[in-house]
C-alpha cells in the first residue's frame, strides 16, 4: 500500500508511472525517459547576458539569443510595458532597427541579410518564431518555447507557408531535411530597403 491507500498497480492503472522524483503522469514520465529532463528542468532559463552571447561562435542559437536579449518584450496583455515578473512575458518582437543591432554584434558582414534570413527560416521551421501581420514590416516575433499557435497574433499552424510567398525567391539555405523552410519566413523580402530604417525608429 502507498501513503494514499492505493497499491502501485492501482496507481499505474490511473495513468501514472514511478520516476526518480516520485509518481508522475505517463506523458511526463515518457518525456523524462527520452530526454533525461523533468518538466521543471525544461522550464529553466539562462541568465547569460547579450555580451556573453556575443562572445560565442556564430550560430543560429547565438543569433536567436542576442535577438531575445535586445528585442522588445511583449507582455501577456499585448503591450510593451516594462516586464516586472517573468510570468508576465509573452514573447519578444524584433523590429528592423533591433535586427540591425543584432547583426552588428555578430562580427560577420551580412549586407544582404542572407545569414539573418537563414536563421529566421530555421526558427520558424521549428516553431520558435513567426512573422506577424500585426507587427511592422520586416519584424519577427520570437518565442520562449516551441509553439503551434503564435502567442502574439494567435495565428495557428504557424509553420505552414503563408500567403505572398510566391512573390519572393527563397535564398540558398542549407538546413536539415526534417526542418521545413516555410516561405512565411521570407515573405517580406528583407533587403537594402529594410537596412535603410534607422535604429532610432525602434526607440
Amino acid at each position: 500500500m502507498t501513503a494514499g491507500g492505493l497499491t502501485a498497480e492501482e496507481i499505474q492503472e490511473l495513468g501514472y508511472e514511478r520516476t526518480p522524483k516520485g509518481w508522475a503522469p505517463l506523458e511526463v514520465a515518457e518525456e523524462h525517459r527520452q530526454t533525461g529532463l523533468t518538466r521543471a528542468q525544461w522550464q529553466r532559463f539562462s541568465f547569460v547576458t547579450a555580451r556573453g552571447w556575443a562572445a560565442l561562435p556564430e550560430s543560429g542559437l547565438r543569433t536567436f539569443a542576442l535577438a531575445t536579449c535586445l528585442g522588445k518584450m511583449m507582455t501577456k496583455a499585448g503591450t510593451f510595458d516594462r516586464v516586472r515578473n517573468v510570468g508576465d512575458a509573452l514573447c519578444v518582437v524584433v523590429r528592423p532597427g533591433i535586427r540591425d543591432r543584432v547583426i552588428s554584434l555578430l562580427g560577420a558582414p551580412d549586407p544582404d541579410l542572407r545569414m539573418w534570413r537563414r536563421h529566421v527560416a530555421g526558427w520558424i521551421g521549428v516553431g520558435m518564431a513567426h512573422r506577424c501581420d500585426s507587427q511592422p514590416r520586416y519584424s519577427v516575433t520570437l518565442f520562449f518555447e516551441p509553439q503551434e499557435t503564435c502567442p502574439a497574433c494567435a495565428q495557428a499552424d504557424i509553420s505552414v507557408p503563408a500567403r505572398r510567398t510566391s512573390e519572393y525567391r527563397l535564398p540558398d539555405i542549407s538546413v536539415p531535411a526534417n526542418v521545413a523552410i516555410p516561405g512565411v519566413a521570407l515573405r517580406d523580402g528583407e533587403g537594402d530597403a529594410a537596412l535603410a530604417l534607422s535604429n532610432e525608429a525602434e526607440a
